[in-house]
């Protein structure tokens, strides 16, 4: 009797831990862009997607700031820069996850547009659509294919790398964290014979940013960029008016008047 007791208990507690490894499992699971398509909240998730931006502030200040295009470093600003790439479209769609967490059911979806990635997460019961925050500039590779690295109750691991046949083979390593609600590029690596060189990645979050870009055309303006508690400040300083040439006046008050 003893041994039945045993053998029962041991039978009980494999069966207890299978289960949980399916709950674990159920707890993430890739959604194909057809399945995405048949999903009774499709046109309405997409119909909030399409109101959403592209690109934040924040990667429009960071494309100013690299840009060797004299008219987007010095003439447009972070907002038009916005504008000008518009809103996310079905096709910026590159991965659908559905996710379980406290019971809640919800959709991320995950964008690339320009090399940044962004995060959607859409509750299922509320119907709410909400971008999940950026610590950083999240970059996504486009040569590679995002993969689920595993789901740990409110954190989502994601990674992506490029093709085995590169002779520079790397990884990056990605975190969701809806509990915070933020997206997170947390290391990068090179793959060697020995296995993975990596390279953490700080959690900085950005606050404020300052840029001073010289215009090499007249009137030689120096061009300052400052953001700040989502705000942005413009300024253009200009050398003073008498030491103009005479033919870049008219430049020079254009200029001084903010046109």
């Amino acid at each position: 009797m003893k041994h039945i007791q045993l053998l029962f208990l041991v039978l009980l507690t494999a069966t207890n831990g299978f289960s949980q490894f399916n709950i674990e499992e159920e707890n993430c699971e890739v959604i194909s862009i057809g399945q995405f398509q048949e999903l009774e909240d499709f046109g309405d998730i997409i119909s909030k997607l399409k109101t959403e931006n592209r690109l934040t502030i924040s990667n429009a200040s960071a494309i100013k700031l690299v840009s060797s295009d004299s008219y987007v470093a010095f003439e447009q600003t972070p907002d038009s820069i916005v504008n000008q790439h518009g809103k996310i479209d079905a096709d910026d769609i590159e991965l659908i996850l559905q996710v379980t967490v406290n019971e809640n059911k919800y959709l991320i979806i995950v964008t690339l547009y320009s090399s940044f990635g962004h995060a959607f997460k859409y509750g299922l019961s509320q119907k709410n659509l909400e971008r999940i925050k950026n610590i950083g500039h999240v970059t996504l590779p486009r040569v590679g294919v995002i993969k689920v690295e595993g789901c740990n109750g409110p954190t989502v691991n994601l990674s992506v790398s490029n093709s085995p046949r590169e002779t520079n083979k790397w990884i990056k390593y990605y975190l969701l964290d809806l509990s915070y609600n933020t997206f997170t590029n947390t290391r990068n690596c090179r793959i060697t014979d020995a296995g993975e060189e990596c390279k953490e990645m700080e959690k900085v979050e950005i606050f404020g940013v300052y840029s001073s870009q010289s215009c090499p055309m007249p009137p030689f303006a120096k061009v300052e960029t400052e953001i700040s508690n989502n705000r942005i400040c413009i300024r253009n300083i200009l050398p003073p008016r008498h030491k103009m040439n005479e033919s870049h006046l008219e430049v020079y008050d254009l200029w001084a008047m903010g046109m």
